[in-house]
């Protein structure tokens, strides 16, 4: 099952997530937190999705930036167009990209953020999701909670502070091995 814990998003993605939801409350938009991780098995092949009566079309495996860690859907609780396109705006303004701006496959409840990543690179495959992660160095969980627990990595058996510090150190290792692989995005990694 996905997560709906802000704390599962990269550093970076997780502090625009959280200044742009804290902003949309005080703008009377009322959201919650409807995904954020996913792990391979949770995006699957694709296929369709219905929320709020909106049919949204999910992309495959490792092509979508959940289970990268780097997109979260809200929802509001009082939801229309109008109220969606404010929050699409509003989003932006914090440098997320709206999928409410998606040309081909519109939808309003997705925000994402990944400066200079390219999902094709991360992703040549989409059938191979866990493998482009593997590849990438990252530790991605097979099933997430979706409570929000904290950072999501099988640490076995760790606990606490002792299971952040080793999720850190296993993100920051994938990330350094990722970026030595591919210098040329050294530049868009700022966690």
């Amino acid at each position: 099952m996905a997560s709906t814990s802000l704390q599962d998003l990269t550093p970076d993605t997780r502090e625009k997530a959280e200044a742009f939801i804290a902003a949309a409350q005080a703008a009377g938009l009322d959201v919650m937190v409807a995904s954020t991780l996913r792990s391979c098995a949770d995006q699957g092949q694709g296929g369709t999705v219905v929320v709020q009566g909106m049919t949204l079309k999910r992309v495959a495996g490792c092509r979508s930036w959940h289970v990268w860690g780097r997109a979260f859907d809200v929802v509001l609780k009082q939801p229309s167009t109008d109220r969606y396109a404010q929050l699409g705006a509003l989003g932006k303004t914090f440098g997320l990209e709206w999928g409410g701006d998606f040309q081909s496959n519109p939808d309003p409840i997705h925000f994402q953020y990944h400066p200079g990543l390219n999902i094709q690179v991360l992703c040549p495959d989409p059938s191979d999701c866990d493998g482009a992660l593997k590849k990438a160095g990252v530790p991605m969980p097979t099933n997430p909670p979706s409570t929000g627990s904290g950072p999501v990595v099988s640490t076995a058996g760790a606990s606490g502070s002792w299971g952040v510090f080793l999720v850190a150190a296993a993100v920051g290792w994938g990330v350094m091995h990722y970026v030595k692989k591919n210098p040329q995005l050294a530049k868009h990694f700022f966690f």
